[in-house]
């Protein structure tokens, strides 16, 4: 595929392309050259489609203006034949009759509906180039959203605190025995030195009658 080619417009997700998944942010950054370009090269489309249906509505009025212009033609040679009688030809009743046999005229009809269908392309095309543009400008908005992404991942905004990995149940007894043990030992030394603490006031009273 060149950059020439067109795009299938039908192939686009624009819900699926403007949203962002947080947990792929590498992923979607890669996208996002292709998204624009995508977009971009749809609203190239779009606005060449609007330039041709653009270039066809003078076209059309043109020859609306021509049919029209043989209608009253024919008119003013034969106005008996559009109902005129023996009434001296006007102005205003060949702009009348104009008016009434148009919708008659199959040239005029088919002149008239080419151009009600090339106006409503170009309603169309001008519809398509404002939902193509808006498409360029989501597709912006969503670089720049990435990189505020990418800035707040980098200051750890999306950081999880990591629970605490559960004991076994096997190690947990030896735990509890090892805590028994140091309670044990603290308990042993708490009482030897309450004994010295003792054995020391009892010999205080002896020393000082010595001396």
């Amino acid at each position: 595929m060149t950059i020439l080619d067109p795009i299938d417009e039908n192939k686009i997700n624009y819900e699926m392309d403007k949203n962002i998944d947080l947990n792929e942010l590498h992923a979607e950054w890669l996208r996002q050259p292709g998204l624009c370009g995508n977009y971009n090269k749809l609203l190239a489309q779009a606005e060449r489609e609007r330039d041709k249906a653009k270039e066809q509505v003078p076209i059309c009025k043109a020859n609306v203006d021509e049919a029209r212009a043989r209608l009253e033609l024919d008119i003013r040679k034969s106005p008996v034949v559009f109902g005129l009688g023996d009434m001296k030809v006007t102005e205003s009743w060949i702009s009348s009759t104009v008016i009434v046999f148009f919708k008659k005229n199959e040239d005029c009809v088919k002149t008239a509906e080419e151009l009600v269908t090339a106006q409503n392309n170009l309603i169309e095309a001008n519809y398509k180039v404002g939902v193509y543009g808006s498409g360029v400008k989501a597709m912006v908005d969503r670089k720049a959203a990435l990189e505020k992404l990418v800035d707040l991942w980098s200051r750890n905004y999306f950081s999880v605190p990591t629970a605490p990995r559960p004991i076994p149940e096997e190690y947990q007894n030896v735990r509890a025995m090892e805590q028994d043990e140091i309670v044990e030992k603290q308990r042993e030394g708490l009482q030897k030195k309450a004994e010295v603490v003792k054995k020391g006031s009892d010999e205080w009273p002896t020393r000082r009658r010595r001396g």
